[in-house]
């Protein structure tokens, strides 16, 4: 494909990830295996890490400063995006939202703090 002939400025390809700085969270299993979804289902590659952290609010820090490519769930980065520190690309790639269960007790004494956060996040389901 020629780009100028397509009438595009400018395109990533997924692959191409491997020559992008990288910012990846060291504390996952495997923080260089980013997935993402093709037409024929969910894929992976493998890149390199320029800078390794252990906390994923550490890794969107530094993209926000600039530091290379992340790869983070909406809820982590929906402020930054709102703002326009940061910004999304690959977005045909994103792989579907994964469903997240809130499990608790209900027979069990809660803490208040413990009641409190249950409750906020089941009136704020996208925070």
């Amino acid at each position: 494909m020629h780009l100028l002939e397509e009438g595009i400025d400018l395109a990533i390809r997924v692959g191409q990830l491997i020559e992008h700085r990288c910012i990846t969270d060291d504390s996952i299993s495997q923080p260089t295996r980013w997935m993402y979804k093709t037409e024929r289902g969910k894929k992976h590659v493998t890149v390199s890490s320029d800078i390794g952290v252990n906390n994923a609010e550490l890794v969107a820090d530094f993209a926000v400063d600039g530091f290379g490519v992340a790869y983070l769930p909406d809820f982590l980065v929906k402020e930054h995006i709102a703002s326009g520190r940061l910004v999304r690309i690959l977005q045909s790639y994103e792989i579907d939202p994964v469903p997240v269960s809130l499990v608790y007790s209900m027979n069990r004494m809660m803490s208040p703090a413990l009641r409190a956060l249950i409750d906020f996040m089941l009136e704020n389901p996208q925070a």
